[in-house]
């Protein structure tokens, strides 16, 4: 363990360790099965080293390219059916938290809610391209009232968001979402090592 671990362990927290995973509209789920197994196994290895280094890691989580790419929005029961069947097989790996990416039609974004409310694992956002398009905004507003009234507490808007200029390969839910070939991507809590780190610099806080 090197110096700067040492300093930097107590302080620096992993807050996720977030594998990415392209998904392909023509397959199922017995298809990804492996990119799903390949992506949860890469998680707890690289969670393992990570703790074994004195980091704190509190998520491990898969994200892939945008869901329209890979159901049909314009079909929702089969498109949740589908979802369905990545939610048991996130179960049956101990996967605690999935991003499928973002909406990015009208029937994508009518069918968001209806993924949140399948369960806690699956977050999903809505891409805003233009922060103009009132229509858009308007829609994305509807499924976060949706959301708020179908899931207990509202806590469904933990897994959705309207985002912006988001670019992939972001570790962070609910607007992560994956392009090109597998990767990772780590996120990090530095709160506290920054409330350390001001006032040696002669930042004083508060």
């Amino acid at each position: 363990m090197t110096a700067a671990t040492l300093t930097s362990a107590p302080l620096l927290k992993i807050r996720t360790v977030t594998a990415g995973i392209t998904l392909r509209r023509g397959e199922n789920i017995e298809t990804w099965r492996a990119a799903l197994e390949g992506a949860a196994t890469f998680c707890a290895a690289a969670s393992h080293r990570l703790t074994e280094a004195g980091f704190k890691v509190q998520t491990t989580r898969i994200s892939t390219n945008p869901f329209e790419e890979y159901v049909d929005a314009a079909d929702a029961p089969a498109a949740l059916d589908t979802f369905r069947a990545i939610d048991a097989e996130l179960c049956r790996l101990g996967v605690g938290l999935f991003a499928a990416g973002p909406a990015t039609s009208a029937a994508g974004i009518a069918m968001a809610p209806d993924i949140v409310c399948l369960g806690p694992r699956i977050s999903v956002s809505a891409a805003l391209s233009d922060p103009l398009d009132s229509e858009s905004a308007a829609a994305i507003a509807g499924a976060i009232l949706r959301i708020s009234k179908e899931t207990a507490g509202g806590e469904g808007n933990f897994q959705f968001c309207a985002s912006l200029n988001v670019p992939p390969g972001i570790p962070f839910f609910p607007a992560a979402y994956h392009a090109g070939p597998p990767s990772f991507a780590i996120g990090c809590e530095t709160s506290a090592l920054l409330a350390h780190a001001l006032p040696l610099a002669g930042i004083p806080l508060g």
